[in-house]
């Protein structure tokens, strides 16, 4: 499971950073979260909500960040 999110807070999209191989995930609240593999700890990449629409993917997402 993925911890450390706020209550009501959940990921519903999951990628890796083709650069680094990072795992990220984009929260029902349009935050970006870096996850530790490991122990499945999201801790918060990107300090403003994305606002997205129902045709986007979080890949699409991470292109435009580069």
């Amino acid at each position: 499971p993925i911890t450390a999110l706020p209550p009501r807070e959940e990921v519903v999209d999951i990628d890796t950073r083709p650069e680094t191989g990072a795992l990220v995930g984009l929260t029902n609240t349009g935050r970006l979260v870096n996850i530790n593999p490991l122990n499945g700890q999201a801790m918060v990449s990107s300090t403003g909500n994305l606002v997205v629409g129902l045709n986007w993917s979080l890949t699409a997402i991470l292109s435009m960040e580069t």
